[in-house]
């Protein structure tokens, strides 16, 4: 994945109650709650409850009451944060340190950051998908450390979406024809096929053509990948594509469980717009006999 600039601002605003997800403490500092916002068209930051952003948008994860922090003689505060974003397979693509320097050397509150938040700037170059942000605060005067850690998901923008109207399995029938399979159960020694239905829109390149990708995944029931494969069609649909409203109708991935244990599996495709650089992902479990 290309690399991408993050900038970190530190600032406070008003606590509210907002629903925690995810985090660990340690030496009495704790955080009460935490929160993903946007800036507002007044400067100010907003609360939202679907955690999900376009690409180019501004990502903010807010920390509710975070301390208490130790008093230092001079009548200060130390308080500091360190950042990192992980993507969907839990790979660190970015890590900052100390992102607030002399700006946490304040005077608290009874001690308590009321609203310390992070800023990730994500690029349109970022892939669409699902992340992690992960704040540990601390206490630079004391031993206290919490670490608070929530899921976001970067979008293509409004209008611009890679979009699928449906997904389902299908299998090889005994006329050698591609049909249906609604029950997602398949026998060991049969294909199983992932179908996409009226994949796009793809967007055009300045050459006149359309590139269309397609990465693909087999979970076991414990979450661990048995099988995957990049890039399918393998540059195939680097291409101009005559479709109506550059709407694919059709696309499929295709796997061959060969030796795999009978059980239930999840098969996960991720259709990409290589040149929108957008993407989209579809998942569902399938059963094998």
């Amino acid at each position: 994945m290309r690399k991408f600039v993050l900038l970190s601002i530190i600032a406070l605003f008003t606590a509210c109650n907002f629903e925690a997800n995810e985090s660990s403490v340690s030496f009495m500092l704790g955080v009460e709650d935490k929160t993903f916002a946007r800036m507002g068209d007044d400067g100010t930051l907003e609360k939202i409850t679907d955690n999900v952003f376009e690409q180019g948008e501004e990502v903010h994860m807010v920390l509710i009451n975070a301390g208490p922090f130790k008093k230092g003689e001079d009548g200060l505060n130390w308080f500091e944060m360190n950042l990192e974003v992980l993507d969907a397979s839990g790979k660190v693509i970015l890590h900052e340190k100390e992102l607030l320097g002399e700006g946490g050397h304040i005077d608290l509150e009874n001690n308590m950051a009321a609203s310390p938040f992070a800023t990730f700037f994500n690029t349109k170059s970022v892939a669409p998908g699902e992340y992690t942000f992960r704040l540990v605060i601390y206490d630079k005067l004391g031993s206290g450390k919490a670490s608070q850690s929530s899921k976001f998901t970067i979008v293509a923008p409004s209008g611009d979406r890679l979009m699928i109207s449906d997904h389902f399995f299908g299998r090889i029938n005994e006329q050698g024809e591609q049909v249906s399979n609604p029950d997602g159960v398949f026998d060991r020694g049969e294909n199983v096929y992932f179908v996409l239905r009226d994949a796009g829109p793809f967007q055009v390149g300045e050459d006149g053509m359309h590139w269309v990708e397609m990465d693909m995944q087999v979970k076991d029931e414990m979450g661990t990948v048995v099988f995957h494969q990049d890039n399918l069609f393998d540059g195939t649909l680097h291409k101009t594509l005559e479709y109506e409203n550059n709407i694919i109708p059709l696309l499929y991935a295709t796997f061959t469980p060969g030796e795999t244990p009978a059980g239930t599996y999840t098969y996960v495709v991720t259709l990409h717009d290589k040149v929108g650089i957008h993407s989209t992902t579809r998942s569902e479990n399938f059963v094998l006999n």
